[in-house]
Formats: C-alpha cells, sequence, structure tokens
C-alpha cells in the first residue's frame, strides 16, 4: 500500500472507512486519489487498534481526536469528507478481553464509532443511523416497501411463515442481461441515460429516504417502464466504473455533478 493511499501527508483530507477484505473500496481509494487531494485510507482493523480516542459532545460543543496506531491523527476539524463502508468493527484488542467483558466491549465501541462518524459535520457518505455504522441493510420485503413507497412500479412480494421460503420465482425469471444498475452517489445519478423523469426521482427519492448517499438499485425494463427489482446500500463500486467516482468526489465535496 502507497503512501498516497495511507494519506500519511498531514493536514485536512478525505477519508475512507472501510474493511482490508473490501477490495471495491480499495479500489475506488485509488480512483479517488486521482481526483481529490490527501485521501486517507482507515481499515475498521486499523481502527479497532487506535492507540488514543477523544470523542467529546457538550452541547454546541463537538470535537474528536483519534491516534492511530500508524502515527496518523484523525481530527475533527481536519475530515473534509467521509466515505463510509465500514459494517462492523473487528475485535481489535477487545478480542482479548475475558468472555463476560467482550461483549460488552465491543458493543461500547460500535457505540462509540458510530457517534464519531454520525457527529462529523462534513459529508459523510451513509452516515451511521439507528442500524449500526454502516446503514441500508433491509430485507428484500422491506426493500420493496421503500421502492414502491418511492414511486417505483414493484412486482408483487409475498413470504410464507411455513415452509420458510420466499416466492421470489416470478422476479428471479429475467434474464440478468435485462438488469440496469443505476447508483446514486450524493444528488447524482450515473447510469440512468434512458430512465423518464418520474424514474430518475424514484431513485433519488429511495435514497434520501433511507438517508443513503450511495445506493445501487437494479431495475429490469418491461415494455416501456424500469420495474424495481432489488437495492444495494454496500455496492461493488467497480460497477459504476469512472462516472460513479466522479459523482462520489463530487458527493464527498457536498455537490453535485
Amino acid at each position: 500500500m502507497t503512501n498516497n493511499l495511507l494519506g500519511l501527508k498531514d493536514g485536512p483530507a478525505w477519508l475512507i472507512l472501510c474493511a482490508a477484505a473490501d477490495s471495491s473500496a480499495l479500489r475506488a481509494a485509488c480512483g479517488l486519489t486521482k481526483r481529490l487531494n490527501n485521501v486517507k485510507l482507515v481499515t475498521g482493523e486499523v481502527l479497532a487498534c487506535a492507540l488514543k480516542w477523544r470523542h467529546t459532545l457538550a452541547g454546541d460543543i463537538i470535537d474528536s481526536q483519534i491516534k492511530l496506531s500508524d502515527g496518523r491523527i484523525l481530527r475533527q476539524g481536519e475530515i473534509l469528507g467521509v466515505l463510509n463502508r465500514l459494517v462492523f468493527l473487528p475485535p481489535g484488542p477487545v478480542a482479548c478481553a475475558n468472555d463476560k467483558d467482550r461483549e460488552y466491549a465491543s458493543q461500547e465501541m460500535t457505540a462509540l464509532i458510530t457517534s464519531w462518524l454520525y457527529s462529523l459535520k462534513c459529508p459523510v457518505i451513509n452516515r451511521p443511523n439507528g442500524q449500526g455504522i454502516c446503514p441500508g441493510f433491509l430485507h428484500e420485503s422491506e426493500w420493496c416497501w421503500q421502492a414502491n413507497r418511492a414511486g417505483f412500479t414493484v412486482r408483487k412480494y409475498s413470504q410464507e411463515t411455513w415452509p420458510d421460503t420466499t416466492d421470489i420465482k416470478e422476479k428471479d425469471n429475467f434474464p440478468q442481461t435485462s438488469l440496469r444498475k443505476i447508483f446514486v452517489a450524493g444528488n447524482s445519478l450515473v447510469n440512468n441515460g434512458d430512465l423518464s423523469p418520474n424514474e430518475n426521482q424514484a431513485c433519488l427519492r429511495l435514497a434520501r429516504n433511507l438517508n443513503l448517499d450511495l445506493l445501487e438499485i437494479n431495475l429490469v425494463r418491461e415494455n416501456e417502464a424500469f420495474i424495481f427489482f432489488n437495492a444495494n446500500a454496500f455496492p461493488d463500486i467497480q460497477w459504476g466504473g469512472s462516472p460513479l467516482l466522479d459523482a462520489l468526489s463530487f458527493a464527498l465535496k457536498g455537490e453535485s455533478l
């Protein structure tokens, strides 16, 4: 990993949080370094082993500082924007705790990181919510309901309690070649060339209703319209190519393409 990707230079920086095994985020980090100055890549494994935390919430006073084991310091006022791909925090030193304390300590660390990310005043792509560090992991039934609420045409969905199976055969009959991947990045849409104005608005509305700044929406064309198939709040960024990286770089700055 190069010094440019680690972001060893001091001063204001853009932050990418992800797991060490998140190859999509690692490649996105390489692409974003060409579009933004001083990108700092911080994995969950490194964050879990931070040497020192300071996180203050006192009325209007919000301040934080994290000293990482590699010497980097993440200061509240120097973080310009965050791409949050951190689904959970690895155990780190917490794994050494006894059985009685390990779960409690892990929950406290997760709460600390969630509070820190939520309190940042800069743009945070997929800011934490009540679901955890990274939001948007919904059951398929909830995705269908949210898509319908956003204005999409949604195929019939049904689920039985016995046997424990979901009746989605009708949805799965579509060939993969008929799927259209649309990406929402901030206020921008990627790969939406032949969508109608109403379908464009439905894409943006679905992301906004769930407070998601990065969302993959898969649609299927039927006759002259697109029908909602599924969505993914943890997409493979490589699928969006350079246009998605461009949109993400603007979203991290709080701007639109």
